[in-house]
């Protein structure tokens, strides 16, 4: 899991994300970011119930998410805000 301060967690952060961010789509991954002046990079990973029902396949399909963000981190770019949606969409 990411640290706590690595973590997007206020509604009005998310909104600001999806109204001012950038949004990027590939292969069943909706990306909005946008960058900020905190200082630390914030990153969220979504899965909602339209794309998996079952409260147990919508954790596992957000750790696997988790897990992928926390191998990025290091690579990311200080002062930025990510929300990543997994969608079972691929096109």
């Amino acid at each position: 899991m990411l640290s706590h301060a690595a973590r997007l967690r206020t509604q009005s952060d998310f909104d600001r994300t999806y109204a001012t961010g950038t949004r990027h789509y590939y292969s069943g991954v909706l990306l909005f970011w946008r960058p900020t002046t905190t200082g630390t990079t914030r990153i969220a990973c979504v899965v909602g119930k339209k794309t998996h029902p079952r409260a147990v396949a919508r954790n596992r399909q957000r750790r696997i998410l988790q897990a992928a963000c926390r191998t990025l981190y290091p690579v990311l770019r200080p002062s930025i805000d990510i929300v990543v949606i997994y969608t079972n969409r691929t096109n």
